[in-house]
């Protein structure tokens, strides 16, 4: 996932599988293409996470 943040979402961190701060602002950016309009500050909470989910239900992974 921080590799797709980093492609995508402007995550800089390191690619270490241990969410921290700069991971969860590349989350709170993602969901912002799913509606979430709060702070991008790095600390999640109910909002960013409906807003991550909203824009994985909508995304076509082309795997059958």
């Amino acid at each position: 996932m921080q590799g797709f943040l980093a492609s995508h979402h402007g995550y800089a961190g390191p690619k270490d599988g241990a969410p921290g701060p700069n991971t969860y602002a590349a989350l709170q950016r993602m969901a912002q293409g799913g509606g979430y309009t709060g702070p991008v500050d790095g600390v999640p909470g109910p909002n960013t996470y409906r807003g991550v989910a909203t824009v994985l239900n909508g995304m076509t992974l082309g795997c059958n």
